[in-house]
């Protein structure tokens, strides 16, 4: 964006205080640690490493199953990253910004909308996560 001239200082538009790369702007940066720590808790992503290549290993390698406590964890990851980029650009094009608690609540709305959206078994994992994320999701009809 530098070299485009729209954009011309390599400050982190979350926070403010370092140089934007990959690395800081998921993990580093204290507005999107802030974000990321609250909604891991919440999907219960047991991984403490905040090194991004690594974390996906670990989500990629762990996530093949289908398991809806797994699917939870793709969606919650998925939900950050896009939701924590789209609030950089509001911030760099719209000059316009949300805290943290809002774009916390914003992943936590895009996972309910999404897990709204699945037909699941009827378990105790699937009861669990509906209540932890306040949803009822649809169910598979049981044939007799």
């Amino acid at each position: 964006m530098i070299k485009w001239g729209m954009y011309n200082v390599n400050r982190c538009p979350l926070c403010l205080s370092e140089n934007e790369d990959l690395q800081h702007l998921f993990f580093k940066c204290s507005f999107s640690t802030a974000v990321w720590d609250k909604v891991r808790d919440m999907a219960e992503i047991e991984c403490d490493n905040r090194n991004w290549n690594e974390l996906l290993k670990f989500l990629a390698d762990s996530c093949v199953h289908k398991s809806i406590v797994w699917v939870v964890k793709r969606l919650t990851l998925a939900a950050c990253v896009y939701t924590i980029w789209q609030e950089r650009n509001r911030r760099i094009f719209k000059d316009v910004q949300r805290n943290s608690q809002e774009v916390i609540n914003e992943i936590k709305d895009n996972v309910r909308h999404k897990l709204l959206g699945i037909t699941v078994n009827n378990s105790a994992n699937v009861r669990k996560v509906e209540a932890r994320w306040s949803v009822q999701c649809k169910r598979l009809v049981q044939r007799v």
